[in-house]
C-alpha cells in the first residue's frame, strides 16, 4: 500500500505539484525554528508510562500523563506522535478508544529500513577522472547488498569533505543488512571517528566498500582495479554512521506501511480523535496520506491542531481560523471528521 501511495504522489499525472527544498544545516534547522515559537520548552529524556482520562470539570486537566520518576502532569489534550509500536509500551487503558484504534495500535504494519552514511575526505563520485562518469545528485540501484546509494544534490563542485548515503534499504533487504547494525540507545554528540569498529561493523563496511567499488570502478571486470578502488575508499573515509529503525527502542519500526486491508479498515479511525471528550489524538506520518515523509507528519499536525481548535470554539474559548489538512476537501468535511470521532460506538 505504501508503494501505491508513493506512486500516486510522484508519478500520477494529476498528483500534487511538489516543491523540493534543501534546509541549510539539515532538518534540525526546521525543528529549532518550531521550538523557537514555543512559550514553554519541551521536556526531553523522560519516559511516559501511562495516559489516563480524568473526570474533571476543568477542561485543562482532563488528561493525566504519568512520567517515570516525575510527578503526574495534566493537560487539556494529548497528541501522540510516536509510532504505534512505541505507543503500545505506554499504558493507554485509561483512554477511551474504539476497536479499530486499538487494533491499529496492535496490528498496523511498520516497514523495516536502514541507512548507512560515510563521510569521505573528497567528493570522489563527482570526479569523472576517478569513476568514468560524474555523479551529480540522484541515486544508483543495484541487486547487491547496498541496494540503493543516494548522492547529495547540494555542495556540487566542492572539493570535500562530503557525505554519501551508501545504503538505503527497505523491508527484507533492511532486515538482512540490519543484522550487522548495532544501535545504541543513545549516541554522544560527536562520536570519535577513529573509534574501534565492532566485528559486525567491519563486515558491514567491507560489504559496502566492495559494492561501491564494483559500481564505480570504470573497468569493474578487472578484480585488481576493483580492489584498488576499494582501498582508495577506505583511505578516503573520515567517519560513518549506520542506523536500523526497526531495532531502535524509540521507534521499533521505520514508517507506517499499511498491508492489504489495513488502509480500508483502520485508517479512518486513526484520523479521528479518541477519548471520551476527543482529547487524545494520533499524529505523525502514520496519520497522513504521505507516509514516511516529513510532509505527512506536518500535515497531520495541521489536522490535530484544527481539531483542538474546534474544541476551543465549542467551549466558547478564543479560537482562530487555521489552515486545512490536505486530507479534507473543505473545512466542513474536516469538522465532520472531528465530530465523528466524538461519537461513541454503541
Amino acid at each position: 500500500m505504501a508503494e501505491v501511495l508513493e506512486s500516486i504522489t510522484f508519478d500520477h499525472p494529476k498528483s500534487e505539484k511538489l516543491d523540493w527544498w534543501c534546509l541549510e544545516g539539515g532538518s534540525e534547522g526546521l525543528i529549532n525554528k518550531m521550538l523557537s515559537k514555543l512559550k514553554s520548552p519541551p521536556s526531553y529524556e523522560h519516559r511516559v508510562t501511562a495516559i489516563t482520562e480524568e473526570a474533571s470539570t476543568d477542561p485543562l486537566r482532563r488528561m493525566k500523563v504519568s512520567v517515570l520518576d516525575k510527578d503526574d502532569e495534566y493537560f487539556s489534550h494529548v497528541v501522540s506522535t510516536v509510532t504505534f509500536a512505541v505507543l503500545r509500551t505506554i499504558n493507554t487503558a485509561g483512554v477511551n478508544m474504539n476497536f479499530n484504534q486499538r487494533e491499529a495500535m496492535r496490528a498496523l504494519n511498520y516497514g523495516q529500513s536502514i541507512k548507512v552514511g560515510i563521510k569521505f575526505r573528497t567528493r570522489w563520485w563527482e570526479d569523472a577522472s576517478i569513476t568514468g562518469a560524474a555523479q551529480l545528485g540522484g541515486a544508483s540501484r543495484t541487486d547487491r547488498q547496498s541496494r540503493v546509494i543516494v548522492y547529495p544534490s547540494y555542495g556540487l563542485g566542492e572539493t570535500g569533505p562530503g557525505v554519501l548515503m551508501v545504503s538505503y534499504n527497505w523491508d527484507q533487504d533492511a532486515a538482512r543488512f540490519g543484522s550487522l547494525i548495532k544501535n545504541t540507545e543513545s549516541r554522544i554528540e560527536q562520536p570519535e571517528p577513529d573509534r574501534p569498529r565492532s566485528q559486525s561493523e567491519k563486515v558491514l563496511l567491507d560489504q559496502i566498500y566492495q559494492d561501491l567499488a564494483v559500481l564505480h570502478t570504470p573497468n569493474n571486470s578487472n578484480p585488481q582495479e576493483v580492489e584498488a578502488f576499494k582501498r582508495m575508499l577506505i583511505q578516503d573515509t573520515l567517519d560513518f554512521h549506520a542506523f536500523d529503525w526497526y531495532h531502535n527502542p524509540f521507534t521499533m519500526g521505520a514508517f507506517a506501511q499499511f498491508t492489504p486491508g489495513q488502509f480500508s479498515t483502520l485508517y479512518a479511525d486513526i484520523l479521528q480523535p479518541a477519548g471520551r471528550y476527543g482529547n487524545f489524538h494520533f499524529a505523525g506520518e502514520l496519520a497522513s496520506h504521505h507516509h514516511a515523509w516529513v510532509a505527512g507528519a506536518l500535515d497531520s499536525a495541521t489536522r490535530v491542531v484544527s481539531h483542538i481548535n474546534m474544541d476551543h470554539q465549542a467551549e466558547g474559548r478564543l479560537a482562530s481560523a487555521l489552515p486545512r489538512s490536505l486530507l479534507f476537501d473543505t473545512h466542513e468535511s474536516a469538522k465532520h471528521w472531528h465530530l465523528w470521532g466524538l461519537v461513541e460506538e454503541a
